[in-house]
């Protein structure tokens, strides 16, 4: 209703405000590790592991915002299966196929982004993305420092990320 009388904020002075919700999906975060730093991260040594656990991180918080309708991984995966593309690879960025799948299932948004190993940490690049008539267009993206190799730290530096990447 708030589209068709076009005020989105129709609904944002509700004690839990309601938007227009277009589709998010999240897909994969390039993993980047740089061996000849030591010592080694565990969330290095076993990337397909470990990019489930940092997208399904993002997932647990992108699902609270009020802005976006987020799908969460079974039904992501139902749509490349669609599209005869059964085994995503969360540790790399997404390829074409995964996007053009997506597409035609009309997710309008997704995020995707880069960890990546440094002398001081790592850095975890999240970026939110609009499909477009003319292709795609970054909508914001964060940096944030993850400083231990924890998953509880990364979790909160998670967090953080996503509730900046997502508000308006």
């Amino acid at each position: 209703f708030a589209l068709a009388v076009r005020n989105v904020n129709l609904y944002a002075h509700l004690k839990n405000p309601v938007y227009p919700a277009p589709p998010l999906v999240i897909t994969g975060i390039e993993f980047r590790d740089n061996p000849e730093i030591v010592p080694r991260w565990e969330i290095f040594k076993n990337s397909v592991v470990d990019s489930y656990f940092i997208i399904e991180t993002i997932f647990k918080y992108a699902s609270k915002s009020p802005r976006y309708t987020v799908f969460d991984f079974a039904t992501r995966d139902s749509i490349y299966a669609k599209f005869n593309f059964y085994s995503p690879e969360n540790y790399k960025a997404p390829n074409q196929m995964e996007l053009y799948a997506l597409r035609q299932f009309e997710i309008e948004y997704y995020i995707t982004g880069t960890l990546e190993r440094d002398t001081a940490g790592a850095n975890l690049t999240l970026v939110l993305v609009k499909f477009t008539t003319s292709g795609l267009s970054e909508v914001k993206k964060v940096d944030i420092k993850i400083e231990e190799d924890s998953k509880t730290h990364i979790d909160a530096v998670i967090e953080n990320a996503v509730d900046r990447l997502l508000s308006k």
